[in-house]
């Protein structure tokens, strides 16, 4: 056994440890943070895609039917004025 005043201990002091897991915790805090900000931005994103994609939906639906609608009043034209109260006009 050699018992000179000089040890040379290896490792860490708990200090330095206690410092590197709270370094590593504000780290991850801060990732997670993004994360969940990034999250929220993507689920708004895609409601605004859905919404977009049923407003493109409901207006190429209403241009057939306007186109539909053309239609039928050109064919209302020729028929004589005691026929049109009768006639019933389905769309689909």
């Amino acid at each position: 056994m050699n018992h000179k005043g000089t040890s040379q201990q290896q490792g860490f002091t708990i200090m330095e440890v206690v410092i590197v897991i709270a370094l590593f915790a504000i780290i991850l805090v801060a990732l997670l943070s993004l994360f969940d900000w990034h999250q929220k931005i993507f689920i708004l994103e895609q409601a605004d895609v859905r919404a977009t994609s049923s407003v493109r939906s409901t207006m190429n639906n209403m241009s057939k039917y306007v186109a539909q609608a053309s239609n039928i009043e050109n064919f209302h034209a020729r028929l004589p004025a005691h026929l049109i109260a009768l006639t019933t006009i389905v769309l689909w």
